[in-house]
């Protein structure tokens, strides 16, 4: 069964042998920030579980770290995914 790692220390899960590595925001809100407002904390981890299940699509190499995706420019509707 694929599994992804969420996680803010990138360097912990490449020496652990972790093969999808999901690049989290911070150590102790890997898949948030609390200080946005909800909004925009929605979005950012909107982004963060989209890299995780594109993680889950492909067949990794070893350590493969994957990044959410970019930010939106401010005023840009995106619904908060970047998707193609």
């Amino acid at each position: 069964m694929p599994t992804a790692l969420f996680t803010a220390m990138v360097s912990v899960a490449t020496t652990v042998g972790a093969n999808r590595i999901v690049r989290g925001t911070a150590i102790t809100h890997p898949l948030g920030d609390p200080a946005r407002p909800p909004d925009d904390e929605r979005a950012l981890r909107e982004r963060i579980v989209q890299a995780g299940l594109d993680a889950l699509r492909v067949t990794p190499q070893a350590g493969q770290i994957f990044q959410p995706a970019a930010e939106p420019p401010p005023g840009a509707s995106s619904g908060g995914l970047n998707r193609p």
